[in-house]
């Protein structure tokens, strides 16, 4: 009974698992659609849509805090006159 409950349990995580790296690659891919808008206004707006108000991030811009906070470290990047997209 140990060992079926175990393996239902694997099952259950490994689908879990397997769903959530799904999620995340459809996450990966509207970033990048996004921040490829050549508009960067837009591609800002876009961006940040992908975000819950009060998300945390640490990344390449450093830690991040809250939608608010991300919008105004993305600008300028986004902004930038040789901005490629």
């Amino acid at each position: 009974m140990k060992r079926t409950m175990a393996a239902a349990a694997l099952c259950a995580s490994t689908a879990a698992w397997a769903g959530s790296v799904d999620d995340a690659k459809a996450v990966n891919v509207a970033f990048v659609e996004a921040a490829s808008i050549p508009d960067p206004t837009e591609s800002v707006k876009q961006v940040a849509a992908l975000f819950i108000d009060d998300m945390r991030h640490l990344g390449v811009f450093g830690k991040v805090k809250g939608k608010e906070q991300l919008i105004k470290t993305i600008t300028p990047a986004f902004m930038a006159p040789n901005r490629k997209t």
